[in-house]
């Protein structure tokens, strides 16, 4: 709250009162911390889905065969 007289205004009416401060710092971590620990954990899914071999620049790896028709 940002009034000046409102301290002096307790401290006439002897009005008890105490406050906190509240550090930003671990909120802060946090909101940087938990979008990319989420990211990772859905990552590292993707890549476990894929199977083995299957990494980024595997895609001229095909698994795939060729199969010609016999001219008889």
């Amino acid at each position: 709250m940002n009034d000046p007289d409102l301290v002096k205004d307790l401290d006439e009416h002897k009005v008890s009162y105490s406050g906190h401060y509240e550090s930003k710092v671990l909120s802060s971590i946090l909101s940087w911390v938990i979008p990319i620990g989420i990211f990772l954990v859905i990552w590292r899914y993707a890549m476990k889905k894929m199977g083995p071999g299957m990494g980024v620049m595997s895609f001229a790896k095909s698994k795939a065969k060729i199969f010609a028709e016999s001219e008889d």
